[in-house]
């Protein structure tokens, strides 16, 4: 269904939280509520949907809809997903999303906020901060009762990381 506001066309069903771009310029990935992944091929004209808990990966879909996707293109450009639970990434090999970790049974959920990507992924959100080493996939959880929405890495000193929380206001923090 297109509806029009003046002469932006608006697409009703493709209402997003996220959107990305990776390495190719041409290409806007945007992640929904209802877990799935939109991939615009602004030269094609074409939308191709791909849903994160497929037969591919295994893995059920969950009971919770509503719940928040985030999506991010790392320093590599690998297009990542993170769901409350979930880690995905697009292989472009298999044309799909694919489960690279998960914090099931170990943590209630990362209530995810954003990725940003220092080497690692780091994982922000109402749980506090994930930082995942996406070879080993060993992970830590720091500040698990701040609900943490950006960090930014300081330019001059490379170990300190600037913490914007939701309630407590912007914290410095020294990862030595």
């Amino acid at each position: 269904d297109k509806k029009t506001a003046g002469a932006v066309p608006f697409l009703q069903d493709l209402i997003g939280i996220n959107m990305a771009r990776g390495v190719d310029s041409h290409i806007v990935w945007q992640a929904t509520h209802s877990f799935t992944i939109h991939k615009f091929n602004l030269q094609k004209k074409s939308i191709d949907r791909y849903p994160l808990y497929n037969k591919v990966n295994g893995l059920p879909r969950p009971r919770i809809y509503n719940t928040r996707a985030i999506l991010r293109a790392d320093k590599d450009q690998t297009i990542w997903a993170v769901d409350n639970q979930n880690i995905f990434y697009y292989d472009a090999e298999k044309d799909a999303f694919l489960h690279f970790f998960s914090i099931e049974g170990q943590v209630e959920k990362f209530g995810s906020r954003d990725i940003f990507d220092f080497g690692k992924l780091w994982i922000t959100g109402n749980k506090g901060l994930f930082i995942i080493d996406k070879k080993s996939k060993k992970w830590e959880h720091l500040f698990p009762n701040i609900e943490i929405q950006f960090v930014h890495k300081d330019k001059v000193n490379p170990h300190i990381f600037w913490l914007g929380t939701c309630d407590r206001g912007l914290g410095i923090w020294n990862s030595q």
